[in-house]
Formats: structure tokens, C-alpha cells, sequence
């Protein structure tokens, strides 16, 4: 599927959690993204929600806090910036689905 159509048919909310994709990510981070990805925006979480729904909340209390230089995180979203929409959503997928252990 082209970046195009996977755009198209998340604006228009008709996206898939294909098991064989899906089958290492928690029911929880499936429904935060889902939430995130709601097309009527008085039903899409704010920042607020997203930082306070339970997968969030339950990396909180099982990974502690790095320090980051400020120009590295600079750096770092520059770079993200840059990415096209795909590799974006991509890495947005896989950094819901790894547990708290495996972020570095």
C-alpha cells in the first residue's frame, strides 16, 4: 500500500490492526493509538488523555527517566522531521508496541 492510501484511509478512520503486524502489541497500546487516531476530533485524545491512559502511565512506573542533552533532542526531532509520513508512522507503530525494557 502506498503512503497515499494509508494516509487516505486513516483520515477517513478505515484502518486495520492486521494480527500478523499486530500480534506483539498490547491490547493497550492498540487503544491508545486507536484513540489517538479518532477522525472526530471531540473524541481524539488530547496530550492530556494520551499522557494519562494506562499504557502510557504503566511505561512511566517500569522505565525511569534518561537525561538528554537538549541539542541531541533538538537534533533528534529534526531528523524525525525530516522523515517521510510513512517511515514517521512507522516508527510511531513500533515505539507503542516495544515493552518499557526495550527502549534504550
Amino acid at each position: 500500500k502506498s503512503d497515499t492510501e494509508i494516509r487516505k484511509r486513516i483520515t477517513q478512520g478505515s484502518y486495520k490492526f492486521p494480527r500478523h503486524q499486530f500480534e506483539h502489541v498490547s491490547a493497550a497500546a492498540i487503544d491508545l493509538i486507536s484513540n489517538l487516531l479518532q477522525v472526530d476530533v471531540t473524541r481524539r485524545f488530547s496530550a492530556a488523555q494520551a499522557l494519562a491512559h494506562p499504557w502510557i502511565r504503566q511505561a512511566q512506573q517500569q522505565l525511569p527517566l534518561r537525561e538528554c542533552s537538549v541539542s541531541a533532542l533538538v537534533s533528534s526531532l529534526r531528523a524525525f522531521k525530516s522523515f517521510s509520513a510513512m517511515r514517521k508512522l512507522m516508527l510511531e507503530v513500533i515505539a507503542f508496541s516495544l515493552r518499557p525494557s526495550q527502549i534504550a
